[in-house]
């Protein structure tokens, strides 16, 4: 379990990095319907982290 959690670490702030740079490129060309989708997988991107953080 240990080795998951500083995997997790260690991966998670490149994926926001990744994710945000995303977001801001997908923003910039998205229709209206798009921001609902990209604000419901943030909420579920960020539950999941909570979630890991808090077991």
């Amino acid at each position: 379990m240990r080795r998951w959690v500083g995997y997790i670490v260690q991966t998670v702030p490149a994926l926001h990095q990744v994710r945000l740079r995303g977001v801001f490129l997908t923003v910039g060309k998205a229709r209206p319907d798009h921001y609902f989708r990209i604000a419901g997988l943030m909420l579920f991107g960020y539950g999941f982290h909570l979630d890991l953080m808090a077991s």
